[in-house]
């Protein structure tokens, strides 16, 4: 589709998908504002306890290449390239995110990030940004979004030409289109929250109080604890717990209840977090849920990231898959005639994908908080790392298909459930990876169709 510099398009939400997607679309030569509630994050300090890191991946990163902004990116981040599991009375033990070495995540910092991609869109022809101005609603039969100044109270309804939505899980914008088509949103909370910590660096400033290359998970049955390096040699810790129950929020009123669940499941942590207390009654919870739409365009209206499929964070895609909106929107963009076919075609090549991925995260926290300490866990991953060796046109775990590749996430959900089945097999009856039996796992893997190698990032 040809920009027009007559029509005005629109972003809700400056955010991490509203600023990657307007130097997308402004580079194209369209012009695009933005609208967002906050201060302008360049001029404030991350709330604190709320600094959320995140895990940048494939993804993520196709994306900001297609941007031309990794390289600017690429200062703020940390590789990490496994997982250190912690476990009381036990040595820690190390458990790899993938037998390749170029195959790791990074960690990053939300705030950091949400400011250089602010930087980066401002710098870019054609942007313009609103900050402290709130997106109420939008009247898709008038075109219309209705804004509030936070500042002078003043509402304004902002004609527009196309409207993109990224103004996150809570959407005001959407939530007011299901006044004219219906209740298309469904909301699942968790019923977990989370509460942030930080861990200093070492006292002299010489680095890391724990292995600087890891997510560090400290494993319960039904809560976790993980930790995630940052540049500055610091960890931003995250406890996630049950809101009700034994162990749970509710249960954690007083700093002896807080300092017995420590020395319990996390002994030595309070050691590198002195004030741990102190920050875990002071920073503000954070609360976990998904949110499935069932429709993502509308005339000239289109819902991304979050407010079209927000995540819990446990298979770290949140960000990733947001990323991946704005560079397929681009792609559609140029392919397309009017905004409303481009809609409708984004939401059809996305929106099981991010249903898939959905489930896929929901499936990891098990994992992450309860499965790492298994030992049948452990042997499949090493006989998963042995058939992607063997066989990689074949099988590809399927936490790698989903990190390290561009597989879509239906796909990788689809054919991760066949090949857990073929590990069932492989692994019936032995305790070791020396006596898996290659040849019959082979013949069960070409059963599966081959891998779309285009697919596979290499």
């Amino acid at each position: 589709m040809r920009a027009n510099p007559d029509q005005r398009l629109l972003i809700a939400g400056a955010g991490l998908v509203g600023p990657l997607l307007a130097i997308l679309l402004a580079r194209k030569g369209w012009k695009v504002e933005l609208f967002d509630r906050r201060q302008d994050p360049r001029l404030t300090r991350a709330t604190e306890g709320r600094s959320v890191n995140l895990a940048l991946a494939e993804r993520g990163i196709h994306a900001l290449m297609h941007s031309g902004l990794m390289d600017t990116i690429r200062k703020l981040i940390i590789p990490v390239r496994g997982r250190m599991i912690h476990r009381p009375g036990l040595p820690e033990s190390f458990q790899p995110y993938s037998q390749k070495e170029s195959e790791h995540i990074w960690s990053i910092s939300r705030a950091d990030l949400n400011r250089e991609l602010i930087r980066a869109a401002e710098a870019t022809k054609g942007v313009r940004f609103h900050f402290r101005h709130s997106c109420l609603s939008a009247d898709p039969g008038k075109h219309l979004l209705r804004v509030k100044d936070e500042v002078s109270g003043q509402i304004s309804e902002q004609p527009y030409d196309a409207l993109f939505v990224a103004d996150g899980s809570s959407s005001h914008v959407r939530d007011s289109l299901t006044a004219e088509y219906g209740n298309f949103v469904r909301t699942e909370p968790l019923q977990h929250s989370y509460r942030e910590l930080r861990m200093p660096s070492l006292r002299d400033g010489s680095g890391f109080a724990m292995r600087g290359d890891s997510l560090h998970i400290w494993p319960g049955d039904d809560f976790m604890m993980i930790g995630l390096p940052n540049p500055d040699h610091s960890f931003t810790m995250t406890l996630f717990l049950p809101d009700h129950g034994k162990v749970s929020f509710a249960s954690l009123k007083q700093n002896a209840e807080l300092s017995h669940l420590f020395q319990t499941w996390f002994p030595g942590v309070q050691d590198d977090i002195p004030d741990y207390q102190e920050q875990f009654f002071t920073n503000p919870p954070g609360q976990l849920g998904t949110v499935y739409c069932q429709r993502w365009a509308f005339p000239d209206i289109v819902l991304t990231g979050d407010a079209a499929h927000a995540m819990v964070p446990f298979h770290g895609q949140g960000m990733n898959c947001g990323f991946e909106d704005c560079a397929v929107m681009s792609e559609l963009m140029d392919q397309g005639d009017n905004f409303s076919d481009i809609f409708q075609n984004f939401e059809k090549r996305r929106r099981e994908d991010c249903h898939a991925i959905a489930t896929m995260a929901l499936e990891n926290y098990v994992e992450m908080r309860s499965l790492v300490k298994d030992t049948q866990y452990l042997l499949r991953k090493e006989i998963s790392f042995i058939l992607e060796q063997n066989f990689p046109r074949y099988f590809i775990p399927r936490y790698s298909m989903v990190m390290f590749h561009r597989i879509p996430y239906q796909e990788a959900f689809q054919r991760g459930q066949k090949q857990e089945e073929i590990l069932d097999l492989c692994c019936r009856g032995i305790h070791s990876a020396t006596e898996l039996d290659l040849e019959r796992a082979e013949q069960l893997l070409r059963q599966l169709p081959a891998i779309n190698p285009a697919s596979v990032a290499v």
